[in-house]
């Protein structure tokens, strides 16, 4: 379920670049509720703390994404990524797969 959510914030990451091209590094805000729908909403254990994504829109563009959940709410900050970004420890990658 919750690759459902990193799912969503990819896209919605994705249309706000393709919106805003003029801004390199977008910031988004917005209600989890927003992203899914209430079930998945259900099935998910309480989002809360600092999460960090991986981007690659696959023509060259890599970024990474700093996402807080807090209360329902999430924001989305992204940043340049550095080639090293990319070799995260093995617990962040754990979580990700869990």
């Amino acid at each position: 379920m919750f690759g459902e959510v990193i799912y969503r914030l990819g896209k919605r990451y994705e249309e706000e670049r393709e919106r805003t091209p003029e801004v390199e590094f977008p910031f988004l805000s917005g209600q989890i509720t927003d992203l899914i729908d209430p079930v998945t909403q259900t099935e998910l254990p309480e989002l809360q703390g600092e999460y960090v994504i991986a981007y690659n829109d696959g023509q060259g563009t890599r970024h990474m994404l700093h996402v807080y959940f807090e209360q329902g709410v999430y924001e989305l900050e992204s940043m340049p990524s550095d080639m090293d970004a990319f070799n995260m420890s093995s617990e962040v990658g754990q979580f990700l797969e869990d």
